[in-house]
């Protein structure tokens, strides 16, 4: 019987429980280039290696709160939460003790060193864990503060005025701050080479995009530190390689027979958007879809088949789906173009994935009245 494959962890082990070996295989052993230096000149070999890497992902998933977050990375297959807020209560999963006598509130944090010598425990012992969720971001920030200001206190009775960051100085606590979380996010890297993902969960926060030559407009963002001097949400933003927005899908629409403006419509769905918009930010360096529409069974199943396109799609399997878009796109101009550049790349499966990224993130067109009207996008 074959083993279970893991999530994002263990991506080794998962495609060895596929039964074959993977499409892309794991690149060899040190592939040492020597280059040959010029007559009378002497530098050392470089080394090189090619293919794609194999690794871990390192994911963010935010939104608003109570828009489904912690339920839905709870799906994942080995997952051990850091709950650091205690939003997993009411979910059955792993959580780290980190006071095993407290049955109550163990699994909950109460200091920066608590949640560094948890991560240090798994960096040790990592056998059984394929993904690490850390449940909140806000509250690492939360633990980070207290510990900088217990850090910091002067010695010999000189205490500087206030208990906050404010009382470093302009700009100086929060550099203190960002400097903090970021130690957090190498510790994070360094559970990957153990073979162990990690996914942070954060809030959403709306702030002014300052959009140059036009008014400026609402945009979603990480919730975390984001001042002028420091960025800790942009920094989050670019260490993941997946970001992932999450919300329903509310809408809006004119009440019959009344003027004004349009209500609010409560949707019930979960979407997680991967694709940046100018209504939200996210990204990812898998093949994933523009949007994801989150399942109630198995609601991070949309993982498991990202993984599936990355590492073992093969050329065939990816045209196929490069037909499937264009059929859903309903544009024959485009589906022209996209045919010789198809033909032209072979089996090159990066130019190949980015053809079919490229598709995923377009629209249908809008079809003639005697075509049914305006084509739907199916996720």
């Amino acid at each position: 019987m074959s083993k279970k494959p893991q999530d994002i962890g263990d991506l080794a082990a998962r495609a060895e429980a596929m039964g074959s070996a993977p499409v892309v295989p794991p690149p060899p052993p040190a592939d040492v280039a020597a280059s040959t230096p010029p007559p009378g000149q002497t530098r050392p070999a470089i080394a090189t290696r090619g293919g794609r890497i194999f690794k871990p992902r390192r994911i963010v998933v935010y939104g608003e709160p109570g828009s489904g977050k912690t339920t839905c990375v709870a799906d994942i297959d080995n997952v051990l939460f850091f709950d650091l807020n205690n939003g997993s209560e009411m979910l059955d999963v792993r959580r780290y003790a980190f006071r095993p006598d407290d049955q109550l509130r163990g699994h909950v944090p109460n200091t920066w060193d608590d949640l560094m010598n948890g991560i240090r425990a798994v960096y040790k012992n990592p056998a059984g864990i394929g993904t690490v969720v850390v449940d909140l971001w806000t509250d690492v920030e939360r633990l980070a503060v207290d510990h900088i200001i217990q850090r910091d206190a002067p010695a010999e009775g000189r205490v500087k005025s206030g208990n906050s960051l404010e009382r470093y100085g302009y700009g100086a606590g929060k550099q203190a701050l960002y400097d903090q979380c970021r130690e957090i996010l190498g510790a994070f890297d360094k559970l990957t080479t153990k073979g162990v993902a990690v996914v942070v969960i954060a809030h959403s926060i709306v702030v002014k995009k300052n959009n140059p030559g036009a008014p400026d407009y609402d945009h979603h963002v990480i919730q975390a530190l984001d001042v002028k001097e420091v960025s800790m949400s942009r920094h989050l933003f670019g260490w993941a390689d997946e970001v992932a927005y999450m919300h329903f899908d509310d809408k809006t629409a004119k009440v019959s027979g009344k003027r004004g403006p349009e209500k609010g419509i409560t949707g019930t769905q979960r979407i997680l958007e991967f694709d940046h918009s100018a209504a939200w930010d996210a990204k990812a360096r898998l093949p994933m879809p523009k949007q994801v529409k989150v399942a109630s069974a198995r609601p991070w199943q949309f993982m498991r088949e990202a993984l599936h396109r990355a590492y073992r799609m093969t050329p065939a399997e990816i045209r196929q789906e490069i037909l499937d878009e264009l059929t859903r796109i309903g544009d024959p101009e485009l589906a022209a173009k996209v045919d010789i550049a198809v033909a032209e790349v072979g089996d090159n499966i990066d130019r190949l994935t980015a053809y079919m990224q490229e598709l995923r993130r377009r629209d249908a067109v809008e079809q003639s009245d005697d075509g049914g009207g305006e084509a739907k996008d199916e996720i």
